[in-house]
This record gives structure tokens, sequence and C-alpha cells, in this order.
């Protein structure tokens, strides 16, 4: 924070406002993960114009500037980096709005994700924290923290599709459930501590479910920072990075498993699953919401985090009586557990058409789980025939001047007989 200090009281001077007129508020949206930030950063990035006619303008970061968030939460563990922060702080100084807007799940995402053993994701929540009330001060704004909790049944499952659909690692979604007593950080009160000292009755924490949030989660969002008049435009939106279906889900996990056992690189692996995803759901015949750990599971996860839910509710204002989540009233469909698939529940003719999708799009044998050496992954994903990738490797190659086309390849293959002919007579 040295390196802050020097222009500090020029941007206190510039930023003071009237002793009448009341403060400029900064609304902080900190996530936590798989609770809808993707549905709210894509809104706040669509509607920056119809915002800043509402009077709020959207800071960075933004859903197409995902590097400056991280270098954000990078920051906050190493003072010697403070350039981002000192952007935000410009950026609010040369505004005159009166509501500013900073939304990213990566202010919270570390701190949810370390595990009991590492103290990584701790400081980056404090160093976050400290931060943005350093900037409270800095800029004299009045700073109001939202985050949304879900289940954390409900968080397992979606954290689990989101890493499959990546191909990220091999574990089971029992096995992830098993290794969830080493995530201390499920713990709400250890995840929110640092905003909550920082904050205090700023912080805001809003259940995930339909006695909270009876209009949708970014209806909720509008409407916390002053936007309501969007609301019937936020309810006409098609659902974000939705959650796949249970058989959608097992033939990912089994080519993504084909493609890591085959060495491909993971940035690789999340480029061609992206591409065979767009073609899955087609191929596949009555699929049901996935819902993969059993009643047994999710009771257990219940009672582990019970006394710590109840705490959390009562601290926050969120419940008298202790309760923090409604059960009875999810967001999310009903759903019977468990539903999951294995390879071997889909029908013949499905596994037919997976099978080829997968040679087709990803370059994969899914029988042998191989990688077909004569298959250009990246070509196959890019290019539709084989005209074009040729005409592209040429172009590369700057053989062909311009964009292919008969005169082009008329004079290209007339250049190969001539070679042809003079191998022949050196021959």
């Amino acid at each position: 924070m040295d390196a802050l200090e020097a222009p500090e009281r020029k941007n206190k001077e510039r930023s003071r406002a009237s002793p009448g007129a009341p403060r400029r508020k900064l609304i902080v949206h900190i996530g936590l993960p798989k609770t809808g930030s993707t549905s709210i950063r894509r809104a706040l990035t669509d509607w920056q114009a119809l915002l800043g006619r509402e009077g709020v303008h959207v800071a960075v970061p933004r859903v197409t500037a995902r590097h400056e968030a991280l270098a954000l939460a990078e920051s906050c563990e190493d003072g010697s980096r403070p350039q981002p922060w000192q952007r935000l702080l410009d950026e609010l100084n040369m505004l005159r709005r009166r509501r500013f807007v900073v939304s990213s799940e990566l202010f919270s995402m570390q701190g949810l994700l370390q595990r009991a053993d590492s103290d990584k994701g701790l400081s980056r929540g404090h160093g976050c924290a400290k931060r943005f009330a350093w900037l409270a001060e800095a800029a004299n704004v009045d700073v109001r923290v939202i985050a949304y909790v879900r289940p954390q049944h409900e968080w397992l499952e979606a954290n689990y599709t989101q890493l499959v659909k990546k191909s990220r690692h091999s574990l089971s979604l029992h096995d992830l459930a098993a290794r969830c007593a080493d995530y201390p950080r499920f713990d709400y009160n250890e995840v929110f501590r640092p905003w909550r000292q920082a904050f205090g009755e700023r912080l805001t924490v809003c259940p995930m479910d339909a006695a909270h949030l009876p209009d949708g989660l970014l209806a909720h969002f509008l409407r916390f920072i002053g936007a309501a008049a969007l609301i019937p435009l936020a309810q006409r939106l098609p659902q974000l990075n939705a959650r796949p279906g249970a058989k959608e889900l097992a033939a990912l996990q089994r080519i993504g498993a084909a493609l890591r056992a085959g060495g491909v690189s993971l940035e690789r692996r999340m480029r061609l699953l992206r591409e065979v995803r767009r073609h899955l759901p087609k191929l596949i015949d009555g699929d049901a919401p996935f819902a993969g750990l059993t009643e047994t599971q999710v009771q257990e996860i219940a009672a582990r985090f019970a006394a710590a839910n109840a705490r959390f509710a009562i601290d926050y204002g969120i419940d008298a009586n202790g309760k923090l989540f409604d059960n009875e009233r999810s967001i999310l469909p009903p759903m019977a557990r468990p539903t999951a698939f294995d390879w071997q529940d889909f029908s013949v003719p499905e596994r037919i058409r997976i099978e080829r999708l997968a040679r087709r799009t990803a370059g994969v044998d899914l029988a042998s789980r191989r990688i077909l050496p004569s298959l250009n992954h990246a070509a196959l994903t890019y290019c539709r025939s084989r005209a074009r990738v040729i005409r592209q490797w040429l172009r590369r190659a700057r053989v062909i001047p311009r964009p292919g086309g008969p005169r082009a390849f008329g004079r290209l293959r007339r250049s190969w007989k001539l070679a042809r002919r003079q191998r022949e007579r050196d021959a």
C-alpha cells in the first residue's frame, strides 16, 4: 500500500463531495463461485448503456476483462503491485456517477477453494477486503458488498459439472464429496469473515432459494444496485453457463478422460470439449437433470455444516431461528436422487452417435481410448472441409498470395507437375 500513499491526498481532494451531498456508492459483487456470477457479469457488460441511464456505472473488471479481475485479486497478496487498484481508483474519481458496480467471483473464490493447510486463500480474502476498505476512504465512496450462497451439496454438484466440462481432473463426484472435509472454507463464516470485519453491516449475503429470490437472482441484484427498471428485461434472458444433463455429463467425462489419457493439453481439451458440447445434446435421447449425490450423502453434508449454517444465518440477520436455506423452496427444479449415468447406461445408437462425434470433432476413439494420429484436432475444430484446411496452410506458407480459388489451385497443380517431372529427370 506504500506505493498508493503518494497520490492519496490528491485523490481525496478531488473526490471530496460537498457537505450536503450524499456519498457515492460502490457496489461490490464478490460471488461466490457457481452462484450465477456469469449471468450477473454478462448483464452488466451488455447493459452498460441501459444501466448508465439509471445512474449506474459498471467499473472494471467486466466480463471481457477477466485478466483485470485476476490482477486485482492477485495484487492483494503482493503490496508491490498496486497498479490495478490505482486504475480502479482513477476511474471512480474521473466519473461523477452516484453509483458504481464492480463484479468478480475471483475476490472470494480462492478463500472457498483452498485447503485447510493453505493460507493463500485466506490471505487473498483479507487482502481484497482491505483493499476495498482503502478504496472507500481514498475515493470517498460508500462501499456495499453483496454475495450469494447456496447449499454446500448443490455447490459440490455445480463445481463438479464445471470441472467435467473443462476436463480439469478425473475425480468422481463421490471422491470429491469425500474430500469435502478437507475444505473448511465451506463454512461460510470463515469465507466472509474478512469482509464482515472490514464492512460490518454493509455486507449483504443472500441465500439462493425461492424464499429470498422470488423473482430470480438477476432481478434481486438489479434491485440491489438501484436498477429495478431493468427487471422485466432480465426475466427474458436465457440462463448462462447452464448445468448439463446427466447423460451429457457422462459423455463429456468419457471424452475428456480419453483426451487426458492421450496426453492432450488442458487448453486443447477445453477447446475440443467446447466444440463437442455444441452437437452433443442433439445426439442424446431423454436426458435428465444431473443430481449425482444420493439422499444419504446430501443429509450427511447438511448435517456436517448445520451448526455453521445456523450460526451464519443468525449472525448475518438472514433468519432468527438459524435456518439458512429453505430446502422446500429451492430455485432448482425438483430432481430425483441420484440421477447419474454411466457409459453402459447409454443405448447402442446413442453410443454409436457419440463415438462418431468424438472421432470427427475431438479426434479420439472412445472404444480404445486412444488419440487418432491421422487427425489434426485444431483443423477439425475450426475448419469444416479439407479444402479450407489446405487453403489455410498454403496461405500461411505464402504459396497462395490471396484467398484460394480455381486459378490459384490450377497454378499450384501445374507447379507440382513441373516439380515432379524435374525429380523424374534428375532420377
